[in-house]
């Protein structure tokens, strides 16, 4: 009945673990699982005529707790699963980035969510 709220409490306990063995990945995590946080907030624009699932609490009639959460340990996890998975580290992020590929990276990610825009008004 609750599998999302189950995927959820899943996700959680692979992204803590993570969290508390990679003390060295703790802040790509962090950093991660924030950024990705706000595209919990994008279920709006698939309920009811997609995804339509079973929540505990609803924000505002729109958001619901579990989707903010499923964002947020999912960008943690994606962020360090490579590393740990294969103990090969790419690289500290923040120390080898400079300003001019932080600007790529700024406008990288204003492209791709332009792009997403873009994607959702076609297509429905």
């Amino acid at each position: 009945m609750y599998s999302y709220l189950i995927w959820c409490v899943l996700l959680g306990t692979i992204w803590l673990a993570l969290y508390i063995i990679r003390k060295d990945l703790r802040y790509e995590i962090m950093f991660a699982s924030l950024l990705f946080l706000p595209f919990g907030l994008t279920q709006p624009l698939f309920v009811p005529d997609y995804w339509n699932p079973t929540v505990i609490y609803k924000l505002w009639g729109l958001f619901d707790i579990e989707s903010l959460l499923f964002g947020f340990f999912l960008g943690g996890i994606a962020a360090s699963l490579y590393e740990e998975i294969f103990n090969y580290h790419l690289r500290k992020f923040g120390k080898t980035l400079t300003n001019k590929n932080y600007a790529r990276i700024i406008y990288g990610s204003m492209i791709a969510f332009a792009l997403f825009l873009i994607f959702i008004k076609i297509y429905t």
